[in-house]
């Protein structure tokens, strides 16, 4: 056979199976193209100097492109097992396999070429809006649409990324024909399925990868404990997820059948049924289980880390600027000498308009101490290394001014919050007592929690009075992690355009710095935002593939049961009790996904919220809400996918 002849015969074939070919280029494309937005982005000049992606941007590439490789595999899979009958064909008509090779070669050339092409189109177009979208999310006013340009190199990696990816497609392909008959080929697409087996290895397996998993979910406390174990979580339980649902659900389902009441008519053909769906379908369903999961968990994480980032109260800023010494030899013990030097420092900055308003003095201890129960510790350089935490110590009175409040304190009460806890500090503390520097304090909660630029666990303290926070900074200076500060916060009327760079200029002569609110919101949105670009990303995909994958396996399942349907109307089953037993099992398997991915979110809610802590989102019921409301947002989504889905499975199911 000529390469013309073979490729005009790819062309034909691909034009036979337009729907099936179609929808895979399209999905594949949707999905490389978010690949190509992400690493664009990523790359491009104006990310690199302006938000601090870091491993972030390898991490979300990683990702993105292992999701992707394994969907393009998957949809192949479908398509290849589709087109049994007419593989076969070809050999009964007299084709060789290396012309069949040849053939299939050539359609995988042209899907590579379409792909290609559709991925660089929908990556330039959406990746300009998408970039718009994000900047105008992180209320970044700098970028416009010029800022996002195409890069050259991206192109190159994604188009290898394909090449591969269909070097191993194509592999797999002719692995297929090499090693099967034409008359197998047939055979395959008439023989009769066998019952599907209890795997009992697979199925203990599974429970006792996900017993782990959840053990891991539940039990780990501390912040940077989190960030590492959640991804081990992560992993035992897809894996857990997928050997359950080959294994369990036929154990359950098998044990469903030994009861009396599944020889009725209606449980009878609904039971059975599930058997071979769930033996056919369990990989899909695990699959769209796991896409769902992630899909829930990216989303409530990103509305949280958003919802954090513009809370100005909680980044050590209580006015417009504070100033702060950088030199020790400059802080005096005396609180009114401070303001006198602060004030003296100010003023050799302000122009004869501007003047200083709202000025406060706020001393502060900040230092690295560990917890035990309800003391807090010293500790020491050579020990308790990662079993630590941070104390930020403030007085009552800088409290006070700061938020316009008037609360009291007795010598022996302290407030206090943090920035992981599920619970409010008071409600965790056993007998309501709890050391600092050796004395016992009684504990209020505090409204306020950390500066939300630090990650690792921490508490913020109120004390009654300055003596009490020297006695604090004196009991835990033993070693170089100890930090007493003296900050000056306030505010400049008739505020001038260039104060920040007089100030710039000339506050270094005092030893001293001045950073403002507006620097500080900026460096988190630089901070945070290349987190929740990665989160946005990884959500589309994860929603995409969802979709795809639920189109994909109702359109297989709808081409499958036409036979079933058609073979239970000649035994005589009537019409009714047909539709009703299918359109139950169909609803089982809509549920049974969704059900599970309420499950695991739920569970690993716990370890999410420790690692989201590193932003200081506050209590576990800020992200709390954010997962209600994600889960009902994505059931919904997920159940007007199905619906549409469905009427093409059923459309495909009653069609001659």
């Amino acid at each position: 056979m000529s390469l013309s002849l073979a490729f005009k015969f790819a062309r034909k074939n691909i034009y036979a199976n337009k729907l099936k070919i179609m929808a895979f280029v399209l999905s594949s494309s949707i999905m490389l193209s978010l690949l190509q937005i992400f690493m664009n982005i990523s790359f491009s000049d104006y990310v690199k100097k302006k938000h601090a992606f870091g491993l972030l941007s390898f991490y979300g590439i990683f990702v993105i492109g292992l999701f992707t490789f394994i969907f393009i595999l998957y949809s192949n899979s479908y398509i290849i097992k589709g087109r049994n009958k007419e593989l076969a064909l070809y050999g009964i008509l007299g084709l060789e396999k290396k012309h069949i090779r040849k053939i299939v070669f050539f359609e995988s050339f042209i899907c590579f070429f379409l792909i290609v092409f559709l991925t660089s189109v929908l990556g330039f177009v959406f990746g300009k809006l998408m970039f718009l979208a994000v900047t105008k999310i992180l209320k970044d006013s700098v970028m416009d649409m010029s800022t996002y340009k195409y890069l050259p190199m991206v192109f190159i990696i994604t188009t290898m990324f394909v090449g591969l990816t269909f070097i191993i497609i194509h592999i797999y392909n002719i692995i297929n024909i090499r090693f099967s008959l034409p008359i197998e080929l047939i055979n395959k697409s008439k023989r009769a399925e066998k019952e599907p087996k209890i795997k009992w290895f697979i199925t203990l397996l599974g429970v006792v990868l996900l017993s782990i998993g959840y053990y891991i979910a539940i039990t780990t406390e501390g912040n940077i404990k989190s960030l590492g174990m959640f991804f081990v979580a992560a992993m035992i339980v897809m894996v857990a997820t997928y050997h359950l649902y080959v294994g369990l659900s036929i154990f359950i389902l098998k044990t469903f059948r030994k009861s009396n009441s599944y020889y009725k008519k209606d449980k009878f053909i609904f039971i059975s049924g599930m058997l071979y769906r769930m033996k056919k379908n369990a990989t899909g369903l695990a699959s769209v289980c796991i896409m769902l999961t992630g899909l829930i968990i990216t989303m409530s994480a990103s509305i949280t880390i958003y919802n954090v980032i513009y809370k100005t109260d909680e980044v050590g800023i209580y006015r417009d600027f504070r100033l702060e010494w950088y030199s020790k030899k400059q802080i005096s013990d005396n609180i009114l000498e401070n303001k006198i030097e602060a004030e003296k420092a100010i003023s050799s900055i302000l122009n004869k308009d501007e003047k200083i308003k709202n000025l406060m003095v706020n001393p502060i201890v900040f230092t690295r101490v560990r917890r035990n129960e309800n003391e807090l510790f010293n500790v020491s350089a050579a020990k308790d290394v990662d079993d630590f935490c941070y104390i930020q110590v403030e007085t009552l009175d800088a409290y006070n001014k700061a938020f316009g409040k008037n609360v009291s304190l007795n010598e022996d009460e302290v407030m206090i919050s943090q920035n992981n806890s599920r619970i409010k500090i008071k409600d965790d503390i056993k007998n309501g007592n709890f050391k600092i520097a050796g004395k016992s304090y009684k504990v209020k909660n505090l409204d306020v929690l950390p500066d939300s630029r630090i990650g690792v666990e921490t508490y913020k303290i109120i004390v009654p009075n300055i003596e009490i926070l020297k006695e604090i900074s004196k009991y835990y200076k033993i070693h170089k992690f100890n930090d007493f500060r003296v900050q000056v916060h306030f505010d400049v009327e008739n505020l001038g355009k260039d104060f920040k760079d007089r100030a710039n200029k000339k506050i270094g002569y005092y030893k001293c710095i001045i950073d403002s609110k507006k620097d500080v919101m900026d460096s988190l949105i630089q901070a945070y935002g290349g987190i929740l670009f990665t989160g946005i990303v990884v959500t589309i995909l994860f929603l995409s593939g969802t979709v795809l994958v639920i189109y994909y396996k109702q359109v297989s399942e709808g081409y499958e049961d036409r036979k079933n349907y058609s073979i239970m109307k000649n035994v005589g089953l009537d019409n009714n009790l047909i539709k009703k037993s299918t359109s139950k099992q169909v609803l089982w398997l809509f549920l049974l996904p969704l059900i599970t991915a309420f499950i695991h979110s739920f569970v690993a809610s716990k370890i999410v919220y420790q690692l989201l802590c590193i932003f200081s989102i506050g209590a576990y019921s800020v992200y709390f809400k954010n997962l209600v409301m994600i889960t009902i947002i994505i059931g919904l989504v997920y159940y007007i996918i199905f619906k549409i889905t469905s009427n093409i499975y059923y459309k495909i199911v009653i069609s001659k």
